[in-house]
This record gives structure tokens, C-alpha cells and sequence, in this order.
């Protein structure tokens, strides 16, 4: 920026005993840079879910028929004992367990559920109490000052700055400094 322009900007503020003396250029380092972020949502385990979860982790591998006697749920017909299959059990049980294994909390052979078991990361999530999806990826733009070291206010003074000559565009989700420790 040249003189003239520097006085033509501020001009309309400046007072009439006050004196513009000219302009110096000043090189001060920051960087720019871009960040893309997977966004994760944790969800509660349900009631039906945290029955299975701890059953698996207790014993293990558990067989289907297992599981729901444990859980209390008739979910074959035994006749001869005079159990009868009841399909909204049967129903409720089949969905629990294709919702954790869709996430990973579980494993099994086959569809049908013939035995499960919780994985590893299932262990993670049971302990927690949540289970966790992966969401959208969302890219965000973070300004480090690489002078003075204040990268918190660095967005704040330097996202307005032109750049070897051409305007940068102002990012739709950013992310301060502050808070990028979440990240990570």
C-alpha cells in the first residue's frame, strides 16, 4: 500500500491536529492452513444394548439361544417344555444385535447371529456407555502466528490480509485456536 492510499482509508477518521506521516511495509510470518475433520457423533447404548454388551463381555463368545435366556427373551419353540417363540422378542433381540454390529461393537460369523462377541473397540465403547458414528467431513482453516506466537488472536489478525497480491477467501466453518486440541 502506498502512501496515498493509506491516507485515502484513513482520511474520514483522522482529526485535524493529527499528522500522517507515511507508511513502512512490515513482514510478519503466519500460516495458513487447512484442516478436514471427521466429525463423530457418540449415541447412549439402550437398555437392550448394554444387556448384550455386558452378557458378552462376562462370557465371551455367547451362543444366540444363550443370550436370550439369559435375557429372559423366548426367542425358539421348545414345545416339550412348553416355551413358545414370541416374535416381537425375537424381533427386538435380531435388531439390538444388527445396530451393534452395524457400528462394530460386536462380531459374528453370520448373519443370523449364531454366536457373538464383543470386539475390541466394542469393549471401548461398553465401557463408555456410548457407541460412536462417523459423521460428515467438514474442512476448517486455523492462522498460527509464527512471530509473536499469539495463535489465538492470529484468525483474528490476519484472516483479512491479502496475500501475494490476491484476497483470500473467508472460510464457511472455522475452528479457533483455542479449541483445536479436540481435534487431535
Amino acid at each position: 500500500m502506498n502512501n496515498i492510499q493509506a491516507y485515502n482509508t484513513i482520511v474520514k477518521s483522522k482529526k485535524v491536529s493529527e499528522l500522517f506521516l507515511g507508511t513502512i511495509d512490515i513482514n510478519w510470518d503466519f500460516a495458513k492452513i487447512g484442516y478436514t475433520a471427521v466429525c463423530t457423533e457418540a449415541l447412549p447404548l439402550t437398555f437392550m444394548e448394554k444387556m448384550v454388551c455386558g452378557i458378552a463381555n462376562l462370557d465371551g463368545k455367547v451362543n444366540l439361544g444363550d443370550l436370550a435366556h439369559i435375557m429372559g427373551l423366548n426367542i425358539e419353540n421348545d414345545v416339550q417344555n412348553l416355551k413358545f417363540q414370541d416374535l416381537g422378542e425375537t424381533e427386538i433381540l435380531m435388531e439390538t444385535l444388527r445396530t451393534l454390529k452395524q457400528f462394530g461393537v460386536i462380531a459374528t460369523p453370520d448373519d443370523s447371529f449364531s454366536y457373538v462377541e464383543l470386539t475390541e473397540i466394542g469393549k471401548e465403547y461398553y465401557a463408555k456407555g456410548r457407541k460412536f458414528k462417523q459423521g460428515e467431513t467438514k474442512g476448517f482453516t486455523m492462522y498460527f502466528d509464527l512471530i509473536a506466537g499469539m495463535h489465538a488472536d492470529a484468525r483474528t489478525l490476519f484472516c483479512k490480509l491479502t496475500v501475494d497480491g490476491c484476497k483470500e477467501q473467508p472460510e464457511a466453518s472455522v475452528i479457533p485456536f483455542a479449541e483445536e486440541s479436540f481435534v487431535k
